[in-house]
């Protein structure tokens, strides 16, 4: 295999096509720098019009479910590539070599499992930040690792073989999946410290920030069970819960005051 040829999964939402453009235009860069092929499964319920897209090797999946993750296995069905990057909409490649550097870190470490980068965390109250040091099995207990799957990239065969996307989470399945990747002592793994991929970050609703939480815990009890790290982050993450619950609070009251 003198190059891997990417999969590009994209699970197009209702409640995210609006941020489709930044995805779409940031593709459309990669064209001529590396070999890859783009799925896009589409549960936008015609928000989105798919027609004549300015790119080559699309396929168009109409989503069978709103399930995130059983949208990423419908995808991985169909998918050629032997590497495959999953991206939501919003989420893009911060330069127009993005895969084709995926491409060399690929080749340099003679074609991992599991390829990762240093990843980019945004936050609702405060400037980004950026992990830059390579995911430890304690961070994976605590549940250190956000919903998205922009900075992995997976060979298809060894996520085949892992059973693919867990469509009990609809949130974290992408956390699973890695988890399942570093339990594996045969799959072989690569860090590397530079940033390909960056998202437009738009506020959660707190429904999803509790039922994140509610799958993080329950898929690392699944996968360590009920360690002292669980528990730690179970204790930090409560007390963050309240203080995200109270700053939504604070906000739409000052709000409301200003308005009068």
């Amino acid at each position: 295999m003198l190059n891997p040829f990417f999969t590009v999964i994209i699970t197009l939402t209702d409640k995210l096509s609006y941020l489709f453009p930044f995805t779409l235009e940031s593709l459309i860069l990669q064209k001529g720098s590396a070999s890859f092929e783009v799925i896009i499964v589409n549960g936008s319920k015609g928000k989105v019009s798919l027609h004549h897209l300015p790119l080559e090797n699309v396929t168009i999946l109409l989503s069978k479910s709103g399930n995130p993750a059983s949208m990423l296995n419908q995808a991985l069905k169909q998918a050629k590539g032997n590497y495959i990057h999953c991206l939501m909409p919003g989420e893009f490649y911060l330069s127009k070599k993005a895969l084709a550097f995926a491409t060399k870190i690929i080749h340099a470490h003679d074609f991992p499992d599991l390829m990762y980068t240093a990843r980019m965390v945004r936050h609702s109250f405060g400037q980004p930040t950026v992990e830059m040091q390579p995911l430890l099995m304690v961070d994976l207990k605590q549940g250190r690792l956000v919903p998205s799957l922009q900075p992995f990239w997976l060979r298809r065969e060894a996520l085949i073989m892992l059973g693919g996307f867990n469509q009990s989470y609809e949130i974290q399945s992408g956390y699973d999946a890695i988890c399942r990747f570093f339990l594996a002592p045969t799959l072989k793994k690569a860090f590397v410290r530079r940033l390909l991929t960056d998202y437009e970050y738009r506020m959660p609703p707190s429904k999803y920030v509790l039922q994140s939480c509610i799958e993080t815990f329950w898929i690392s009890l699944n996968h360590f069970g009920p360690t002292l790290h669980l528990f730690a982050w179970l204790a930090q993450n409560c007390l963050r819960l309240f203080r995200f619950s109270w700053k939504i609070v604070r906000a739409s009251f000052w709000k409301r005051h200003v308005a009068y």
